[in-house]
């Protein structure tokens, strides 16, 4: 394990190197530049790696910084790596030059790290204005940071506290000071800065991983150290930025002082935006405003370098305005295209710019001389080379001598890759409801060229409409001058989702494409099933034993579609993932593969790869063009394998900006840059899903909701896919079966329609983007209410019953009513459905049901009887005698009629005398009416035969009721006499 302070051996070694710095390690020869003529950059490689120098042999020279003195002399220096990594045991080395660049020195060591074995890293100068000092800071290990200073230009190193000391003095405490609780720090790189008051300024980033990372270099923020006592002592700023959402890991950044002497940041960070982030302190300290992207400035996650080349006022002819120089790669997607820019309204906008270096440069830091020379110190065909690159003002003031134009706007697009003078030839992504586009060319500043649009006389800096009528354009825009011209081609294409496959209106053997580009073309499907997915259906591949091998027992061809020839352009590719396992095989497991059957061609893939030290896999991402074997491959790669097995993930794999980019979950785990590579072949390369090229690497699991984009999905909208509910449409797709399997020919047209209709809707809501269970669910209930309400074409008569208030005799009114087996209509009777029987009878209903098929029914009464029966009585004595005041049994005989048989009911109503019970003159005797039992029938009972002896005698009258079941009464008299 590597220590975190300097023992005393590295002490040694770096005082060794300080009194002896001639001797030991300055080779004789000198580095000489090329000659600077007729306005052009003059170049010399000052470090080329492979290489040995002092006796050490160096793999590689990174993070270059240059710095020029009070009088002139130019100081270059690096890190002097042992191996390529960050982490490498590496030296520092330097180089001088008292010559303006025109010669350079051997290569000196400052700090020794390699035989110590440590690592030095992130060397930072800050040369004095009025005095040939200069402070030179560096990290160890990424935790301490040191202090050097030489007070003669570089010659010689000595501790700032002890000038008899050539012992770093360290200046970690100083970081101690804030607020933010670190694990990693460094210094620039690049250069830093000393204000008018004198001030000592660099700018630093710090880091804390976390237990789990604890020298990751994220996340991160941004702050400064300075010293206001010439560096003998150090503080630390507040923090400019920290990670957020709306600045990704803000790290190495550069400083200028601006003419109002408040200072302003330059940032690297990793925003997806590929801008530079700008703040701006009163003091370089303090207060720091809001950071900000500097639209102008595209950036690929490099550093880059700014410095101020004149200050309105000052001695000399540069004084006339202020200006501000910046240098980095201008580029979204890779570290290339090294351009310098100038602003003259302190760093608003860049109203210069010039190309360095086309092709491939990285880190880069930038100085003016005394004479106003601009020199720029940059990693070269990275990282084979550190380059110096001196120029004038007019070199970068004046326009090139080809026929170039500086800009190409175009407001709202897509633009890759980032307009380089030097490239003729871009991929432009418009929204889809655009008719027309307005391009805005830029010549460059004193050019007197002339430019085209599509052969149209166009205006540098004003806007030209072109018409967009179909999905995609070639637009030309022709710049002449000199008696040149040269044409940039733009490939313009609007933002379309270009497949879409949903599966729920897929059927076996089949893809169902919704986007509307006719992606539904499956070449070969074996072995692949679908089950229900995430939302809805989904493709399954379950290894099934139709062959030897994944390869062969499940395959996904879908044919190639000029819709999804993504060439260089930018594309998305967009599914939700659930894997049966990530270890079988090797652990490599193909979700999308596009090519043939050869790695000799244009191709893009997906796929799996196992981390075995947490059982989860990382997510890959491949663009490739090896036309004949020759060409390059560009792989991006997750680092905390967050691909799980039996969990559902949705992941996106893109090229955005030509930037490729995975993200997991709606949460972005990579980006990596580089020159778009053309991935398109003929209509014979086809698409495959779930597959490898070969062997057995086969997708295991299930995949649903396939997306692919002619465009770079933006944070918003890959959000917006991975933020989608599950959805279970089995009970849905159910009554679609159902629904589907029914036969029309049976069913009335209007109800058929309905369900047609319902139909319809059902599968417009599966196949619509953004479902819900609640959708899904209302669509099912729906479906299955047009399904209940379908009505079968009816030629069966329709039937009714009939009911009846009354079914027993009576002398009442009967009402008839019916109850059909169907609907009906009743085409008599008024339309009723009752008749009311007054007499005994019938009627017949007469109805027809909706199909118009007719019946009828007979409704018969004969149970109303509103004729009373009669009843006639016979006594067996009439005349009772003598009258000696005894009682005579008497009994009754009892004869009815009835014109209706039924049960009639007779009781005796009363037994009744015209002669008081004991009336004077009839014997006295009372009780003269006996044994009868009223209300009943009875026909026994005794009368007495006693009278009064006056008048015609004594008149028994015996009364009975008699009714029948109809309800019908009458009475009958009979009469037994005691005469006088």
């Amino acid at each position: 394990m590597r220590k975190n302070i300097l023992n005393k051996s590295v002490c040694i070694i770096v005082m060794m190197c300080m009194l002896f710095i001639q001797i030991m390690f300055v080779v004789p020869t000198k580095v000489e530049a090329s000659v600077n003529t007729e306005n052009e950059a003059s170049m010399a490689d000052l470090f080329t790696q492979k290489t040995t120098i002092g006796g050490q042999y160096y793999e590689i020279f990174r993070i270059p910084g240059i710095v020029v003195t009070q009088d002139g002399t130019l100081i270059a220096y690096c890190e002097a790596r042992k191996t390529t990594s960050d982490w490498a045991d590496i030296d520092i080395l330097m180089v001088r030059s008292t010559d303006n660049g025109q010669t350079w020195s051997a290569p000196s060591k400052i700090v020794d790290g390699i035989s110590t074995q440590n690592t030095m890293n992130n060397p930072v100068m800050i040369a004095e204005r009025d005095t040939n000092t200069v402070h030179f800071l560096f990290s160890k290990e990424y935790a301490q940071t040191y202090h050097l200073k030489s007070t003669d230009g570089g010659l010689t190193w000595t501790n700032p506290l002890d000038p008899g000391s050539s012992v770093p003095a360290e200046i970690t405490g100083a970081f101690h000071e804030s607020t933010y609780d670190w694990r990693v720090i460094a210094v620039g790189p690049g250069h830093g800065i000393q204000l008018d008051n004198g001030r000592l300024l660099a700018s630093v980033w710090m880091a804390n991983g976390g237990e789990a990372n604890p020298t990751g270099h994220s996340p991160s923020v941004v702050s400064t150290i300075y010293s206001d006592d010439h560096g003998h002592s150090w503080h630390i700023g507040e923090i400019v930025a920290a990670n957020s959402p709306e600045l990704s890991n803000p790290n190495e950044s550069a400083l200028v002082q601006l003419a109002d002497g408040s200072v302003m940041i330059n940032m690297r960070n990793n925003d997806s935006g590929n801008r530079r982030a700008v703040s701006i302190s009163p003091d370089g300290i303090s207060n720091w405003s809001t950071p900000v992207f500097d639209d102008e400035l595209v950036d690929p996650l490099c550093f880059g370098s700014i410095v101020r080349y004149s200050k309105a006022g000052e001695a000399g002819g540069a004084g006339d305005k202020n200006r501000i120089l910046f240098v980095n790669d201008n580029s979204e997607t890779a570290r290339e295209h090294l351009t310098l820019r100038m602003s003259e309204d302190e760093g608003q906008t860049w109203k210069y710019s010039r190309l360095l270096q086309l092709g491939g440069a990285a880190y880069s830091d930038i100085a003016v001389g005394p004479d106003k020379s601009i020199y720029v110190f940059y990693e070269r065909e990275p990282y084979k080379y550190l380059t110096v690159k001196k120029f004038e003002l007019d070199w970068l003031t004046s326009p090139p001598p080809m026929a170039q134009l500086n800009h190409i706007a175009i407001t709202g697009t897509d633009f890759a890759p980032s307009f380089i003078s030097e490239i003729y030839a871009y991929d432009v992504r418009v929204d889809a409801s655009l008719s027309s586009i307005l391009i805005n060319p830029i010549a460059f500043p004193n050019s007197s060229s002339t430019i085209t649009i599509n052969g149209q006389p166009a205006n540098s800096g004003e806007a030209f409409e072109v018409p967009l009528p179909g999905e995609s354009a070639e637009i030309l825009v022709t710049v002449t001058a000199n008696g040149q011209s040269n044409t940039y081609t733009l490939r313009v294409a609007k933002k379309r989702l270009v497949t879409n496959w949903k599966f729920e209106k897929s059927v076996n053997n089949g893809i169902y494409d919704s986007s509307g580009f006719g992606n539904s073309t499956a070449t070969t499907f074996r072995g692949v099933e679908y089950e229900q997915g995430y939302i809805g259906k989904a493709l399954k591949f379950d290894d099934s034993p139709t062959g030897t091998t994944i390869q062969n027992k499940e395959l996904l061809d879908i044919a190639g579609i000029d819709a999804t020839k993504f060439g260089t352009g930018d594309f998305s590719v967009s599914t939700w993932i659930n894997a049966d396992d990530v270890n079988s095989g090797n652990g490599q497991h193909v979700l999308f593969w596009y090519g043939r059957s050869s790695s000799d061609i244009s191709q893009w893939w997906v796929r799996t790869k196992l981390n075995a030290a947490t059982g989860t896999a990382n997510l890959e991402f491949s663009t490739g063009n090896k036309p004949n074997g020759i060409g390059s491959e560009t792989n991006a790669a997750t680092s905390d394998a967050p691909i799980k097995a039996g969990v559902w993930q949705h992941i996106v794999t893109q090229r955005k900006n030509g930037v490729m980019e995975i993200y997991v979950d709606g949460v972005r785990k990579t980006r990596k840059g580089s020159t778009p590579l053309n991935i398109s072949r003929g209509p014979e390369t086809n698409l495959y899903i779930g597959r490898a090229k070969s062997g057995d690497r086969g997708w295991h699991g299930k995949m649903d909701e396939i997306r692919m984009y002619n465009y770079g999905l933006n944070a918003a909208e890959i959000q917006a896919l991975a933020s989608q509910l599950s959805v279970d449409s089995t009970a849905l797709d159910a009554k679609i079966t159902e629904a589907k399997a029914l036969n029309e020919a049976i069913y009335t047209s209007q109800s058929w329609a309905n369900l047609q209709a319902a139909l319809t809707a059902a599968e417009a809501e599966l196949d619509s983007d953004g479902i819900t269970q609640g959708e899904i669910d209302q669509a099912q209930l729906d479906l299955q209410a047009a399904i209940t309400a379908l009505v079968l074409i009816d030629i069966i008569v329709p039937t009714a019953s009939v009911s009846y208030s009354n079914v027993n005799p009576t002398n009442q009114d009967v009402v008839a009513t019916i109850t059909s087996n169907e609907p009906v209509t009743i085409t008599n009777n008024g339309g009723s459905d009752s008749y009311v029987f007054s007499k005994n009878g019938s009627f017949t209903f007469e109805f027809m049901d909706a199909a118009g098929n007719t019946g009828s029914v007979t409704a018969s009464v004969s149970n109303i009887d509103r004729i009373a029966p009669t009843l006639r009585i016979t006594l067996d004595q009439n005349e009772l005698n003598p009258p000696n005041h005894k009682l005579v049994p008497i009994h009754a005989s009892l004869t009815s009629e009835d014109n209706n048989p039924g049960t009639l009911f007779i009781i005796l109503q009363s037994i009744t005398s015209n002669e008081p019970d004991n009336g004077l003159g009839d014997g006295d005797t009372p009780h003269d009416i006996l044994g009868a039992d009223y209300g009943t029938l009875d026909t026994d009972f005794e009368l007495r035969a006693e009278r009064s002896g006056k008048v015609n005698g004594r008149i028994y009258t015996i009364t009975y009721t008699i009714s029948d079941a109809a309800g019908n009464q009458s009475t009958a008299i009979a009469t037994a006499v005691v005469k006088h």
